[in-house]
């Protein structure tokens, strides 16, 4: 199987963003981890969604959950084939 991208094809890619949207993260997704006991759970988030800040008090440790920011392996794929900036690749 090949990864075929719209420039590979010709074609020419016109992105429009509402502005309501712009800088927001539209993509991410959540990876599930364990923060033992004691350990800071700074960065991560509870599995509501809240973004979590201090220390793990559970005696077992703390089930916890790491945002992934899908569009940035894109992106960053993007930039080696095409050689573009980040910055050229949003715009």
């Amino acid at each position: 199987m090949v990864r075929v991208y719209p420039e590979d094809l010709g074609i020419n890619v016109t992105v429009t963003v509402n502005p309501e949207y712009q800088n927001k993260n539209m993509s991410p997704y959540y990876e599930m981890t364990h923060v033992k006991y004691y350990e800071s759970q700074d960065g991560f988030y509870d599995d509501s969604g809240n973004k979590l800040s201090g220390t793990c008090y559970t005696s077992d440790g703390c089930t916890l959950f790491k945002l992934i920011q899908y569009y940035d392996e894109l992106i960053e794929d993007r930039k080696e084939r095409t050689n573009q900036s980040e910055e050229e690749i949003i715009a």
